[in-house]
């Protein structure tokens, strides 16, 4: 009977097994498997910036400049940003000799800035409009003559590197077109 016995659990043990089995849909075929999502790889990392080169720092100096001057709505800012430009590029009349060899952005930015520099108003544009009235009421040369002197020593205090406002250039224009009627 100890047989008997133990063949009955076995026999049980497999009968339990398989009713285990099919329960758990384990009795045909296996069920398919599911996908799973695979992560993509990760992005290699960005390759680090080259460091800033010299003309580097001069197109974000000069760009600098220019923002300065854009921002001024008086003549004592612009003149303060000339006088600090002036001291800055200095040395760079060495490095650049020509236009050509500066970057083109620092080029672009110093024409940005001139231009305007121009737009600024200056007590200067008052002198050069007095200028062109005087030398409009002249009536013969020796007058046109002596507001050229005066005109000769107002611009001797503007400086090597000045340039003039569009207003300034207007007034200027306009006394020269009154001077030709003069010496016709």
């Amino acid at each position: 009977m100890v047989k008997s016995g133990v063949r009955v659990l076995v026999l049980g043990s497999w009968s339990a097994m398989g009713l285990g089995l099919v329960a758990c849909g384990g009795g045909g075929k296996p069920a398919p498997a599911k996908p799973v999502a695979v992560a993509p790889p990760p992005a290699p990392a960005p390759a680090p910036a080259p460091p800033p080169t010299p003309a580097d720092d001069d197109v974000a100096k000069g760009t600098a400049f220019r923002d300065r001057m854009c921002a001024c709505a008086d003549a004592a800012c612009s003149d303060a940003v000339m006088k600090d430009l002036m001291a800055w590029a200095q040395p760079l009349s060495s490095k650049y000799q020509r236009p050509e060899d500066a970057p083109p952005a620092l080029v672009s930015a110093m024409h940005e800035l001139s231009d305007c520099a121009a737009k600024v108003p200056s007590p200067v544009a008052g002198k050069v409009v007095e200028m062109r009235d005087k030398m409009c009421a002249c009536t013969d040369a020796d007058c046109a003559g002596k507001v050229m002197e005066e005109m000769a020593k107002l611009g001797d205090s503007f400086g090597r590197d000045y340039r003039p406002s569009q207003a300034e250039a207007k007034a200027a224009s306009e006394m020269a077109e009154c001077m030709q009627k003069l010496m016709k």
